[in-house]
């Protein structure tokens, strides 16, 4: 058991470091959970209405989508395998994450890679290179332990798995202690994506910790002055940091505030005018151009490079997920996806409608959004070390949505501590 739980421990470690290892836990993880349901005959979660869409959507893609694709062969080639990702997402939530000692071993893992990336991001910031021996881009565009610049994109994904994990961990007894330690850790996160000068990822952070900190403000009302002042605190650091480095400052927040007002012209604006295009020169609304078309359809048509100002090796994808969804699967595509995500964020939402339980739904609602969040540029689905990282992290919200353990903090202890039931 012990064993087990360290390998759980490691999970993002590996999920987030390497690609191979990642594909091959999912393999794994996949094949022995449908072996388990086999020997119990357990196949209730079949029948879970966002399991139903998406394995609908999987049949879709690889029965419809790709053989009428530009390119089959690469569409299949992707679409197929994509089915570990799903079958993992239900074992991890739904097997794997059931057992409390498993769900928090992997939270430690969390916790861990997410305070690693940061230090050794600020390490390479200061010192121009990694613990990994990994050096800046250029100045101010860190790559932490990557050998690209997506550190502050991995901590975002991570985040608020780890501000729940040390938000409901029973180390911290009163509740002032949980408000201080999350508002701590995002006045931290704050600091260091304004150094990573990632602006997608900086954007999607602020957006979860904008529901985090109103759930909190209105969850404990007693808390309300530590939050403002909190918050205070952390628009200082943030004003300090922006007057001491004009070029972070103009990367992070005034680049985003010209994203946000001129998106259109923006770079990533440009790459979806460009997927659309390409779309509606291929005719089929409906199905789309195919999984993983637009990247070789967009790196020879020149025209359309020059028209857009963009480059091939930039537009690897559509940069937004639900526009690759609309381009490569067409509107059917789409329309499945938007309803596989409409049932993951309702399955997310039953703690709070149905038992109040604002906390436990506000943690893992933040930490889809950082990924679903229809008006941001990301990562493409398609790519298996980014799906790989955006499955575990709906396993672990839908599994954290199901928790029902309490937390052992005795209510009659001291007057502002409170048990998971009055926490969540």
């Amino acid at each position: 058991m012990f064993q087990l739980q360290t390998i759980i421990f490691l999970i993002p470690i590996v999920f987030l470091f390497s690609r191979a290892a990642a594909d091959v836990i999912a393999c794994l993880i996949s094949v022995v959970f449908l072996c388990h349901c086999i020997k119990t005959n357990n196949w209730g979660w079949i029948y879970k209405p966002w399991v139903i869409v998406a394995l609908s959507l999987w049949l879709f893609t690889v029965f419809v989508v790709s053989p009428l694709a530009i390119n089959s062969l690469t569409s299949i080639e992707i679409a197929f395998p994509l089915i570990r990702f799903i079958i993992f997402a239900v074992a991890f939530a739904y097997w794997i994450l059931k057992e409390p000692r498993f769900q928090k071993a992997f939270e430690r893992g969390v916790v861990l890679v997410v305070v690693f990336i940061i230090i050794d991001s600020i390490y390479q910031y200061f010192y121009g290179e990694d613990i990994l021996g990994y050096t800046q881009l250029w100045k101010g565009r860190l790559t932490g332990p990557f050998p690209d610049p997506v550190p502050g994109t991995y901590v975002a994904r991570f985040i608020f798995i780890a501000l729940a994990a040390l938000f409901f961990s029973t180390k911290f007894k009163s509740i002032r202690t949980k408000v201080i330690v999350v508002t701590v850790g995002i006045g931290i996160t704050i600091g260091f994506l304004f150094l990573t000068g990632e602006r997608a990822a900086f954007l999607n952070f602020m957006l979860g910790s904008f529901l985090i900190l109103i759930a909190l403000f209105y969850k404990f009302p007693t808390t309300r002055v530590l939050l403002l002042t909190g918050l205070a605190l952390s628009a200082i650091g943030t004003t300090v940091l922006a007057r001491s480095n004009p070029i972070m400052k103009k990367r992070t927040i005034d680049s985003s505030i010209e994203y946000i007002v001129n998106w259109p012209e923006s770079s990533n604006g440009r790459i979806v005018s460009s997927a659309v295009e390409i779309m509606i020169n291929h005719g089929n609304y409906l199905t789309g151009i195919g999984i993983r078309n637009y990247r070789s359809e967009i790196s020879k048509n020149k025209s359309l490079l020059k028209k857009y100002r963009i480059s091939a090796p930039t537009a690897t994808h559509p940069h937004n997920i639900y526009v690759e969804w609309l381009v490569e699967t067409g509107i059917f595509g789409l329309l499945g996806f938007a309803l596989m995500i409409f049932f993951i964020m309702k399955d997310c939402l039953k703690p709070f409608l149905n038992e109040k339980r604002l906390m436990v739904s506000t943690f893992a609602i933040a930490t889809l959004l950082t990924t679903f969040w229809p008006l941001s540029h990301g990562m493409s689905f398609f790519t298996n070390r980014h799906a790989a990282i955006i499955w575990i992290t709906v396993a672990w919200a839908l599994a954290f949505a199901r928790r029902n353990t309490l937390i052992s903090s005795d209510v009659n202890s001291r007057p502002d501590s409170h048990n998971e039931q009055n926490v969540s």
